[in-house]
């Protein structure tokens, strides 16, 4: 059968945050980088096509961070963790199981009993969301360090988060001051980075989802050097199957 066949039977679901100039944040909320200048080409000449320069940080809207995030800083050395060129383009896409985070109470910390519940599996993408709270806000569940080492040795194959649930134990992380014990306290981080295992952030519409098993692909463009790139991420249901 022809793949066009076979996308027939599946429906499509953007996940992905518009980039937009002086509206787009990063995880935390704040506005970050991204300015765009239109010019014409051949510049300074009338009459030809127009093009942009483009102004932006890495962690911009929908982004995966690849090993690097985290490798480079922790040893102080760029290109000690692999880039988003260099992670395999077959680790950006597979089988996605939606966590829906809206029963857990505040600051709940999501355990590995918790993730057999629900079902993740080994090769799988977890995405996490939907709780309904702000991760910042102190009342968000958030994943335990012992969920983190479970979904490791599984292993998984990337994860995904929107933004109501804690990448990190969101406790600890806000109430330590030192900047660099918080950042060699990030478990998550320091884990999948080193596992090759890749973190999306601030993915979106998960609202938008009807079944809990869905095929997700998000692929960054081969950005050389970047530890961390936009993606768009697009979910693919099957549409003609009994929802679960």
């Amino acid at each position: 059968m022809k793949l066009t066949e076979v996308l027939k039977g599946y429906r499509l679901v953007d996940l992905s945050e518009t980039v937009e100039q002086g509206r787009s944040a990063g995880p935390t909320g704040e506005q970050r980088w991204y300015f765009t200048r239109m010019f014409p080409f051949p510049p300074g000449q009338v009459g030809g096509e127009w093009m942009h320069v483009v102004v932006m940080e890495s962690h911009v809207g929908t982004h995966v961070e690849a090993p690097a995030h985290w490798i480079d800083a922790a040893e102080n050395r760029e290109g000690a963790g692999k880039d988003v060129a260099q992670v395999p383009i077959t680790s950006y896409f597979g089988e996605a199981v939606l966590i829906r985070c809206g029963g857990l109470p505040d600051a709940q910390p999501i355990t590995p009993k918790f993730l057999e519940e629900e079902g993740v599996r080994k090769g799988d993408i977890v995405v996490f969301g939907l709780s309904g709270r702000d991760m910042f806000s102190g009342r968000a569940p958030y994943v335990s360090d012992e969920a983190v080492l479970h979904m490791a040795d599984l292993p998984i194959k990337m994860v995904a988060f929107d933004r109501t649930v804690g990448v990190e134990d969101m406790p600890r992380f806000m109430g330590e001051k030192d900047v660099r014990k918080r950042f060699l306290g990030m478990t998550m981080h320091r884990t999948f980075c080193r596992k090759e295992i890749p973190i999306i952030e601030c993915i979106c519409n998960l609202e938008k989802l009807t079944r809990k098993r869905f095929f997700l692909f998000a692929w960054p463009a081969p950005m050389k050097g970047l530890e961390s790139f936009v993606v768009r991420a697009v979910a693919f249901e099957p549409a003609n199957e009994e929802r679960r």
